[in-house]
């Protein structure tokens, strides 16, 4: 089932009422109840608020086929992947079959490189969060502000 706009309403309120009935209606439950199976964070159907926000018109296997492959590709070691870090996986195969994530393309790792060189702080939060800037690719640390040190890592590698 695909979702459309008209209905993204709909799963938004199911999500914050936890209305378990109403996501299984919409067909949302057992992407609630993958996410909650590959966690090792804290979960709660709240949780699934920015997933329904930015892929409402996914259908619920297409979102759990993107999770399991974005967590293969990431090792992810249990952590639940963000919302926003399922974007590559939703690009069909046959358009193409080698997908650059949006954080590691050669044109978010310059913009990285710019920040460092404004002296703009990296993470070191522990433990370590990243909040994906899907205009941008940057990847930071939704409580320090910090850049992500792995993109870092990344984008000075790129410069070498």
């Amino acid at each position: 089932m695909v979702m459309n706009n008209s209905i993204k309403p709909q799963l938004l309120e199911a999500i914050l009422k936890d209305d378990k009935a109403q996501l299984e209606a919409l067909g949302w439950q057992p992407v609630a109840d993958y996410l909650r199976k590959i966690t090792k964070q804290k979960w709660q159907t709240s949780d699934l608020e920015l997933f329904a926000d930015l892929w409402h018109d996914k259908t619920p296997d297409a979102i759990i086929n993107a999770a399991r492959e974005c967590m293969k590709a990431n090792a992810s070691n249990g952590f639940r992947p963000l919302a926003g870090a399922l974007a590559p996986y939703f690009v069909t195969k046959q358009t193409n079959k080698d997908v650059t994530p949006l954080w590691q393309q050669p044109a978010t790792l310059a913009a990285v490189t710019k920040l460092l060189a404004a002296d703009k702080p990296i993470c070191h939060c522990i433990p370590s969060t990243t909040a994906l800037d899907l205009t941008t690719g940057i990847l930071r640390c939704p409580h320090c502000g910090g850049l992500d040190d792995g993109q870092v890592e990344d984008a000075q590698a790129a410069v070498e």
